[in-house]
């Protein structure tokens, strides 16, 4: 979790317990992507969106494994250290992406923003080349007899 200053919080044992019982609560409300029914502590009902209540969800089921969570705003333009956080790699090897052009981006120096859309574009191609390369593999395995 996220505290005001903006730093990594690890759950406490007691909040991942706590959080394993809620994400169990809103799991069976998922079940048929509708607004989850919510109610407030003046017991003011609340709807919870589809979408909202998936990434509580996946919150929840990691605090509940003990895991920090961190909830990182997608803007119209990411920076390069949030770009690389969303790919999962280095912030050298995204700035050779970007250099050799296999993902757009706009800005200067060290100021350089990348669109979420062309973050997600280069992910997909990416996950698709490592799909092919495994299939390859298991073919070429099959025809050794392995």
């Amino acid at each position: 979790m996220i505290d005001a200053g903006n730093k990594p919080v690890f759950p406490s044992d007691e909040e991942a317990s706590l959080a394993r019982e809620t994400g169990k609560v809103l799991a069976s409300g998922l079940q048929n992507e509708q607004p989850v029914q919510l109610l407030g502590p003046d017991r003011t009902p609340a709807e919870l969106p589809p979408a909202a209540a998936r990434l509580l969800a996946r919150m929840l089921s990691e605090m509940a494994n003990g895991n920090a969570v961190a909830l990182i705003p997608i803007r119209s333009g990411s920076s390069m250290e949030e770009a690389a956080g969303i790919l999962d790699i280095s912030q050298s090897d995204l700035l050779a992406l970007l250099e050799q052009g296999r993902i757009q981006w706009s800005g200067s120096g060290r100021d350089r923003r990348v669109l979420f859309g062309d973050l997600k574009r280069y992910k997909r191609e990416r996950d698709a080349d490592r799909g092919r390369a495994l299939e390859a593999l298991v073919a070429y395995d099959q025809e050794l007899g392995i």
